[in-house]
């Protein structure tokens, strides 16, 4: 039975749930729950491959670059003429996953934020406004950035992303900026994979280092710690740990570039695998530029741990932070040295046990006050510091969880990065303020509410359901419900009763605007395997009728849900992530005529009798994204296919014009690359059709191709 509580009630519940230790059960959920937006990701892309085969997409991703800049310079006109650019609509106050941040050395108000899927962002005047500096780059996905100490002008950015939420983002190597990251040039090590951390020689500029985790689908030896002497022209490794182990921190002495500090991390993860911890959790020192590099042991943890991570002193450099993760994904210990690594002595960490929630891999990061080697930062779901003098540790941030970086500025001011974006705090300030004009969210779903038609209601990656639009209120974005936010259902007779879903296909009803809630619990309140981001919608017959997927069909009068099929999937094969139901819809002109599409591959029809007809045939054997009914002709039905494989060549658009009996390719001269979704554009007789497909890191202008319409901006294909 449900129950109706308060948001004041639901924050109460969520303090008590941190504070008590989870069972092994609920740190999996966790776990798991904090990989699946990625996880998701790369699942799409590789079924029923073990291996997403990210050379090859980058290949063709460097193709469609070049493609694209010839469009756009010979100003292809638009859809029906139509050369009016696309706008953005926002959010710009809501933000999303910060990675990684760096100040000018010479200019505090001079500030790169690099994000998970997001690019490089650059403020000028302190974190007030921003404005994108890498959108021209393939890989968006930012791990370090890194300034010059000798010159504030050259900035280094590492790609891909250090928390390993997924193969879909891994970078191609590092770039370099010499005008403080206004524009970029490629210095390789495209086949290291994840880029966590980037070092320059402050006395030879030349020489830089590089601490890669690798590519973490697969075991290889395109890892470790590499160095260049003459300013990334070429590059060496000079330390490999394992073949599954990653460079996870590198750290050099303040006081001689010589000295380097190395910690690393076993991390894999593919469709078939996942490996959090091993025994390669190790730290070590050189002293001679990298050249030679020895195990510090003395004081240090052995045996099968996480992620590491490291810390040097500004002032004493011979005192050296080193953090551990356990293989519980919770902060082990953290240890000190102040020989240079002659020996360790325990830093006390006991009341950190929670403070990861439970999935500390995503986490691992150490912080130093500059002026102040004991002024001591652990950046976990909170910041956490332990004062100079004191052994306990206290919350020293409010904002958005989930922290990534901080970093602190000659005055004392300090910079914030974590899954909401961006937050500043000056000296003396006891607050933190939060960034905007910052349009980084992670957008699953687009819902339109019929009682406000001119706002968007969107579901978004680790920031809810939020509502709003774009010109002056941009930034005024208001937050509906907190969570990973899906899609958005509106009784069409009453404004005030609508539903909510978030991750696992979890729906929340309201029936007095949002004040109360009536809180359904995951897989539509089933024991049924389900999709990350299970398809919900309200029927557009005006019944009030909703349809759903979880491994088969469910259909809701508003209050509870009912199933309407058998298994619409495979069964169990590969797992059970591998075989839910990603799509279902309705024809616009025949009620409870439905469609729908499963991640194994699985197309079927339902006719208004309750009769279910697999209409599979010989489409791909691919994930499923999208299956649509034409809004002209009942018989009419549109399929769209994720999936990528160099060189495959297999269509992602098929027509069917006879309910599904046969199928016809029209992918055109689509780029080989997944179809997220497909939307027919009411009134042209089905001639009119708009794909999103991958290509998220260009915007060139809308053209018509063989009477069809082809768009791929960037906001637009994270809608998925």
């Amino acid at each position: 039975m449900q129950q109706k509580l308060s948001p004041f009630a639901v924050i109460a519940l969520a303090i008590l749930a941190f504070a008590c230790s989870p069972k092994p059960e609920v740190y999996r959920n966790r776990l798991d729950e904090k990989s699946m937006p990625n996880e998701m990701f790369a699942l799409e892309r590789s079924y029923p491959d073990t291996f997403f085969d990210w050379k090859g997409w980058r290949r063709v991703l460097r193709e469609m670059r070049a493609e694209a800049d010839q469009q756009v310079h010979a100003r292809i006109p638009g859809c029906g003429n139509n050369t009016v650019e696309w706008t953005m609509q926002g959010p710009s106050n809501v933000a999303g996953r910060c990675n990684a941040l760096a100040a000018k050395p010479d200019d505090e108000n001079v500030v790169l934020a690099g994000f998970s899927t997001g690019g490089i962002f650059k403020t000028v005047d302190g974190a007030t406004n921003w404005y994108p500096v890498f959108d021209d780059n393939i890989e968006l996905s930012i791990g370090d950035i890194t300034f010059d100490p000798s010159n504030p002008n050259i900035v280094y950015a590492g790609t891909g992303d250090p928390n390993v939420p997924s193969v879909a983002y891994n970078g191609n190597g590092v770039y370099k900026s010499t005008d403080a990251g206004e524009s970029w040039s490629y210095l390789g090590l495209a086949d290291k994979g994840i880029i966590s951390k980037v070092v320059v020689n402050p006395t030879n500029s030349q020489q830089i280092f590089v601490a890669a985790m690798g590519n973490p689908y697969v075991r290889d030896t395109e890892r470790g710690i590499f160095r260049s002497n003459n300013g990334g022209a070429t590059w060496e490794k000079v330390l490999f740990v394992s073949n599954q182990a990653g460079a996870s921190d590198l750290v050099m002495s303040p006081a001689n570039p010589n000295i380097l500090y190395a910690s690393f991390w076993d991390r894999i993860r593919n469709n078939k695998e996942s490996v959090i911890f091993g025994p390669n959790a190790k730290i070590y020192k050189s002293s001679d530029g990298g050249t030679t590099w020895t195990q510090l042991t003395n004081g240090l943890p052995t045996g099968t741990l996480g992620r590491t991570g490291l810390a040097v002193s500004q002032t004493n450099p011979d005192k050296l932070y080193v953090l551990y993760i356990d293989s519980l994904s919770t902060p082990h210990s953290m240890h000190k040295t102040t020989d240079g690594g002659n020996s360790f002595s325990p830093v006390n960490i006991t009341s950190l046990e929670d403070a990861c929630g439970n999935f500390g891999w995503y986490f691992g990061k150490i912080r130093l006050n500059p002026l102040n080697d004991e002024d001591v930062y652990f950046l976990a779901i909170l910041i956490w510091r332990k004062q100079p003098g004191s052994n306990s540790w206290m919350s020293a941030a409010g904002g958005h969880a989930d922290s990534h970086d901080l970093i602190f500025t000659p005055s004392g001011r300090r910079y914030w990065a974590n899954d909401g974006g961006v937050y500043r705090n000056n000296p003396g300030q006891s607050i933190w303020n939060k960034s905007k004009n910052l349009p980084t969210t992670q957008i699953y779903q687009v819902s339109i509410n019929p009682h406000e038609p001119n706002l968007y209601w969107i579901g978004t990656q680790d920031n809810g359901i939020q509502k709003g639009t774009g010109g002056s209120q941009i930034n005024n974005w208001v937050s509906i419900f907190a969570a990973d936010g899906f899609r958005c259902a509106f009784d069409p007779s009453d404004p005030q009763r609508y539903w909510i879903e978030i991750q696992n296909g979890t729906v929340h009803q309201t029936t007095d605007g949002g004040v109360t809630w009536n809180f359904g619990t995951p897989c539509l309140g089933t024991n049924d395997r389900c999709n990350w981001d299970t398809p919900m919608f309200m029927s557009k017959h005006g019944s009030g009728r909703m349809f759903a997927g979880t491994f088969r069909a469910y259909v809701s009068e508003g209050s509870g849900w009912a199933p309407i099929s058998g298994d619409l999937t495979d069964g169990i094969i590969y797992g059970p992530r591998f075989h839910t139901v990603s799509c279902i819809s309705e024809s616009p002109l025949v009620a409870e005529k439905l469609l729908a599409g499963t991640t194994d591959g699985n197309v079927w029809r339902r006719e208004p009798s309750g009769t279910w007809v697999q209409i599979t045939g010989n489409l791909p054997e691919r994930y499923v994204t999208s299956v649509e009914y034409s809004p002209t002709l009942s018989s009419r039905i549109f399929v769209t296919h994720s999936g990528f494989r160099d060189n495959e060549k297999i269509p992602r658009v098929h027509r069917s014009d006879d309910n599904g009996t046969t199928w016809v390719n029209i992918s055109g001269n689509l780029p080989q690359v997944p179809v997220n979704d497909i939307f027919i554009i009411p009134g042209h007789a089905d001639t009119l059709l708009i794909t999103l497909s991958e290509t998220n890191w260009w915007q060139p202008p809308m053209h018509a191709e063989s009477g069809r319409c082809r768009s791929t901006p960037s906001w637009l294909t994270s809608l998925r």
